[in-house]
C-alpha cells in the first residue's frame, strides 16, 4: 500500500487528495491480468482445453479483486468526505444495489424463471461493473497503458480469428458447432464459417472492431501502425457481418478521420486499402469455399427480416414488462438463462434496452438510462471529448439492435471505459468543443 494522487473528475473542478490506497502500478497489474484472462478463457474453449483451464474460477478471483478495489475506493472517499464522490459514482453504485436487490423479483407469483437464473445475471451483468471503480485507482499513464493493451489484445483476437476462419482446422469447426448448438442456432456445416467469430463470437467481433478504431487516435503508435490496425478492424467488422457492428465501425471511422494521428490522406488510404483487401479476401474465400458470397448477399438483402426480428424482441420485452412492471430480476431474459432452460418463455434477443426493461423494470431501465446520460454529460467536459462520446455512441448504437451490455468481455470494457472517462483530465474552460 502506498499514497497516490487520485483525481475523481468532478464536474465542479474535481480535487486531488493524498490518500492511502493500492499503488497505481499494482492496480494496473491486476487489471492487465484480468484483461488477459478475459481473452484466455474463450480462447481455451476454442482450443478445446477449457475443461483443463480453470477459467471460471480465475474470473471469479479477479472479479473479487475488483470488488476489493471498489470497496477500497469507497472507503478512501468516505474518509475524505462524501462530497468527494462523483455523480457517476453515486449513480452506478445505486444501479448496482438495485441489480442486487432485484433477486427478490424472482419471488413474484407466476414468475417464469427459476431463481438460480439470477446467478447468470450476476456473472454477465454485475461482475463486470466493479471495473468502473477499479480503473479509477490508476493514474493517467497507467490508464493509457491499459487502453493500449486493450487495443493490441483486440488486434490479436482478430488475427487469430482470420487464421482459423480461412484454414478451418478441425478443432475450430468443432468449437463453432458446439457454440451454435449451445445457443440453439441450428445451422448447417457450411454456414458455420459465414461470419468471422474468432473465439468471442461475431457479435463481439463487430463491436470490438469499432471500439479498437475509436481507441487508435488516443494512443501513441509508431508510424504506419495506426492505419494498419484500422484497416484490419474494418476487415473484421465486414467479415463479422453484424449490422450493428458495421454501423458502429462507420461511426468510429468518422472519429478516426477527424482526430486520428498523421495525415488525413494516410487515414483515408488505410480505409480504402481495407475495402480493397476485403474484396480480394471475398473472392479468395469463394474460390476455396464456394457459396460464401451468395449467402452473404442474401444476408445483406434481408434487412426487412432483421428489422422484424428486432421489433419482435422489443415486443417480447414489453410483454414481460406489462406482466411484471418492476421486472423479472437481473438476467432473467438473458440468452444464457434461455439456453440453460431456466425460463418458461422467450429470451429478449437483439434488443438490449428491452432486455433491461424486462429484467429490471421501469426503475432499472431508468437508472441505467440516467447513468448513460450522465456519462455523456461528463464526457463533454473532458479532454478528447469527441473520443469519449464516440465510445459511448458505439455502445448505445449497437445496443439498440444487439445485446452488448451483457456480452462477455465487451461488458467489462464498457464499465472500464466509463470509469476511465470519469477520472480523465478535463479540457480547459476556454477550449471549444470543436477543438477537442
Amino acid at each position: 500500500m502506498t499514497s497516490i494522487s487520485v483525481n475523481t473528475g468532478n464536474l465542479d473542478g474535481g480535487f486531488t487528495e493524498r490518500v492511502a490506497s493500492p499503488s497505481s502500478s499494482l492496480v494496473k497489474t491486476i487489471l492487465l491480468a484480468y484483461l488477459l484472462l478475459l481473452h484466455a478463457v474463450p480462447m481455451s474453449n476454442m482450443l478445446g482445453v477449457g475443461v483443463l483451464f480453470p477459467g471460471t474460477l480465475l474470473v471469479l478471483v479477479f472479479s473479487a479483486l475488483c470488488v476489493w478495489l471498489t470497496l477500497t475506493y469507497a472507503v478512501m472517499h468516505f474518509d475524505a468526505g462524501a462530497q468527494r464522490f462523483t455523480v457517476l459514482d453515486g449513480l452506478i453504485a445505486l444501479y448496482a444495489v438495485y441489480c442486487i436487490a432485484s433477486f427478490f423479483l424472482y419471488l413474484q407469483p407466476g414468475h417464469p424463471a427459476t431463481p438460480i437464473a439470477f446467478l447468470y445475471g450476476v456473472n454477465h451483468l454485475l461482475l463486470p461493473l466493479p471495473l468502473f471503480f477499479a480503473v479509477k485507482l490508476t493514474n493517467e499513464s497507467d490508464r493509457s497503458s491499459l487502453i493500449k493493451a486493450i487495443c493490441y489484445l483486440n488486434v490479436g483476437m482478430v488475427l487469430i480469428g482470420l487464421i482459423v476462419f480461412y484454414l478451418r482446422p478441425a478443432f475450430y469447426t468443432a468449437f463453432l458447432a458446439g457454440y451454435f448448438q449451445e445457443s440453439r442456432n441450428l445451422v448447417t456445416q457450411e454456414v458455420l464459417y459465414i461470419r468471422l467469430n474468432s473465439y468471442v463470437g461475431s457479435t463481439a467481433v463487430g463491436i470490438l472492431a469499432a471500439i479498437t478504431i475509436a481507441l487508435v487516435p488516443r494512443i501513441k503508435l509508431r508510424t504506419g501502425v495506426a492505419p494498419a490496425i484500422v484497416s484490419l478492424m474494418v476487415i473484421a467488422a465486414m467479415l463479422s457481418q453484424q449490422r450493428g457492428g458495421l454501423a458502429a465501425t462507420a461511426l468510429a471511422l468518422v472519429y478516426y478521420l477527424i482526430a486520428g494521428q498523421g495525415r488525413v490522406r494516410t487515414r483515408l488510404l488505410s480505409i480504402v486499402a481495407a475495402v480493397v483487401a476485403i474484396v480480394i479476401l471475398a473472392f479468395a474465400f469463394e474460390a476455396r469455399y464456394p457459396g460464401v458470397l451468395g449467402y452473404t448477399a442474401d444476408k445483406a438483402l434481408s434487412s426487412t427480416s432483421a428489422l422484424s426480428e428486432r421489433l419482435h424482441s422489443y415486443r417480447v420485452g414489453w410483454d414481460y414488462f406489462q406482466r411484471f412492471p418492476l421486472g423479472l430480476g437481473l438476467g432473467a431474459t438473458s440468452s444464457a438463462v434461455y439456453n440453460a432452460n431456466l425460463i418458461v418463455g422467450e429470451e429478449v434477443t437483439d434488443a438490449n434496452f428491452a432486455r433491461i426493461l424486462a429484467d429490471l423494470g421501469i426503475i432499472g431501465v431508468t437508472l441505467f438510462g440516467v447513468v448513460l446520460a450522465a456519462a455523456i454529460v461528463v464526457a463533454t467536459y473532458k479532454r478528447e471529448a469527441l473520443g469519449w462520446l464516440t465510445m459511448l455512441g458505439i455502445y448505445c448504437l449497437v445496443s439498440l439492435g444487439t445485446n452488448v451490455f451483457d456480452v462477455f468481455y465487451v461488458a467489462h470494457l464498457f464499465w472500464f471505459f466509463v470509469g476511465a472517462l470519469d477520472c480523465a483530465e478535463k479540457r480547459p474552460a476556454a477550449t471549444t468543443f470543436a477543438n477537442v
